[in-house]
């Protein structure tokens, strides 16, 4: 990859694959896990495939970005999923009592970690590619990721060559993290034009005339 380089100069023995760095995880721990489009898809998968060894897993995120397999038998009674924003991959898991919902304004999310009311051992994020000088950033998903990485005893990285470069206080150089691995799977998209229907139309033309 066109980063390798710069990963080798700054810390290269910190790269190693997704498999092992599932490994450095606790049982028991409390793991935040980038949401959105920065979903670690990659790593909840392999968390999936060690799940015995994960006993028992309490995941924080706002949003999961697609369905994975931790969200499903036999999985999910290993991975407790507290949302903090209803998505639509976790809803059936918070309905059936493998997951829950923690209603709180977006804003004090970052309280909750930095305060440690919820106490993290993991963060698990997303990141771009480094720039010549080591800095990688969130990509799409600022949010309250930054204080998760901040307040997190370990922070894991996979560092995707997909992940679009943002501007902001979202940016980490590399040796702010732990663990990093390596991807360059595709980021999550959300297909807009499939959820547009003659009802939904009507009332975004009801609420356009309300609009000055």
């Amino acid at each position: 990859m066109q980063f390798r380089s710069v990963i080798v100069t700054l810390q290269m023995q910190k790269i190693i694959s997704i498999e092992d760095a599932v490994k450095k995880i606790d049982r028991n721990a409390n793991i935040f896990i980038h949401g959105s489009a920065m979903t670690p898809i990659p790593m909840l998968d392999e968390m999936a495939k060690q799940y015995q060894s994960l006993e028992k897993l309490n995941l924080f995120s706002i949003t999961v970005g697609q369905d994975c397999a931790i969200l499903h038998d036999p999985f999910r009674s290993h991975f407790y999923m507290n949302s903090l924003f209803v998505s639509p991959a976790v809803r059936e898991n918070i309905n059936t009592g493998f997951g829950d919902y923690i209603p709180v304004f977006l804003s004090e999310i970052p309280i909750l970690f930095r305060n440690g009311i919820i106490p993290l051992n993991v963060a698990i994020v997303q990141v771009s590619p480094p720039d010549k000088h080591g800095f990688c950033t969130l990509g799409t998903s600022v949010d309250v990721a930054k204080q998760a990485v901040l307040s997190a005893k370990m922070t894991i990285a996979m560092i995707n060559s997909k992940v679009p470069r943002s501007h902001g206080e979202g940016i980490f150089h590399v040796n702010s993290f732990d663990v990093l691995v390596e991807s360059n799977q595709a980021i999550i998209e959300i297909p807009q034009a499939s959820k547009f229907n003659p009802i939904a139309d009507k009332i975004g033309e009801y609420v356009s005339n309300l609009i000055e």
